[in-house]
């Protein structure tokens, strides 16, 4: 196996300077296959309901693990439940990637999600993840998304539209991530600006919230699965949401309560900093 690249030599100035046109970014190889094993090994433990911490309730939209005829099963909030998916996500160098592409000084985690497609037809609809964030101050916020296998057309690869971030869109309607029709798929936007990401199994890519994606059908005989790590800046915080907006997120159930007595996104346990780590931290 190659070696990943070292944290040093990561990002550069003409990174950041793609992401802030292009609302995405493909990492070198950064991450070990013991990484990446050790990984793989927490989310089999995810799926055989071997868990460290059991959540006070289910997420909405959780699927059922035990249903593995579901074709596209979408879990969150795995890394508060399993120990060895918790050390992943609070690794120093995802942190340090993310924290430089989109220019801030501090970055915590606001959730995670792991999405594993089964073969077959299915398809994830076109949407923003700050539509499902309008409880947060933030329109900064970024998402980490790690296949466990390489990933390209053939098995349901990550599609974004260049550039959307940067569009005047109206986030409260483009929640569309269970809308999977082809025709939604296809032809919602312009083919010269979709861009199907290929990522090598080691690589991460990295998309902005305001960033419009979606993915195709797995055409393989195998599960495409990725971890999603949502991070969110320092200073993002709860703000009420618009109308027409999920009234909750499922972080207002799990975090603390801040002075006036709204959730608190900096609550340690549920949005721990992933960077800058103190010293000695893990």
């Amino acid at each position: 196996m190659s070696e990943a690249t070292p944290p040093a030599v990561l990002v550069g100035e003409a990174d950041v300077a793609w992401f802030a046109k292009h609302g995405w970014w493909v990492s070198p190889r950064v991450l070990t296959d013991p990484e990446l094993d050790a990984l793989a090994y927490g989310v089999d433990r995810f799926y055989a309901r071997d868990l460290d911490v059991q959540l006070p309730a289910v997420p909405p939209g959780d699927s059922d693990p035990g249903q593995p005829d579901s074709q596209t099963l979408q879990n969150d909030y795995v890394s508060l439940q399993v120990d060895e998916i918790r050390n992943f996500v609070m690794s120093p160098m995802l942190g340090s990637i993310a924290g430089i592409l989109g220019s801030h000084t501090g970055l915590r985690l606001f959730h995670d999600q792991l999405i594993s497609k089964a073969p077959g037809p299915a398809l994830v609809g076109w949407h923003t993840d700050r539509s499902y964030w309008l409880t947060c101050s933030s329109q900064d916020m970024l998402t980490i998304w790690v296949p466990l296998q390489d990933v390209d057309e053939s098995n349901g690869g990550l599609q974004v539209v260049d550039s959307s971030h940067a569009l005047d869109l109206d986030h409260n309607t483009l929640r569309g991530f269970h809308a999977t029709s082809a025709e939604r798929q296809i032809t919602s936007w312009p083919s010269f600006s979709v861009r199907t990401l290929r990522v090598r199994r080691g690589q991460v890519s990295v998309h902005h919230a305001r960033t419009v994606h979606g993915s195709g059908p797995n055409t393989t005989r195998l599960p495409r699965v990725a971890l999603a790590i949502h991070l969110q800046p320092e200073q993002n915080h709860y703000v009420p949401p618009p109308a027409g907006a999920p009234t909750l997120h499922f972080n207002d159930v799990l975090c603390r309560r801040d002075g006036v007595g709204h959730p608190d996104y900096h609550d340690p346990y549920v949005c721990p900093i992933v960077w800058p780590q103190e010293s000695g931290r893990p």
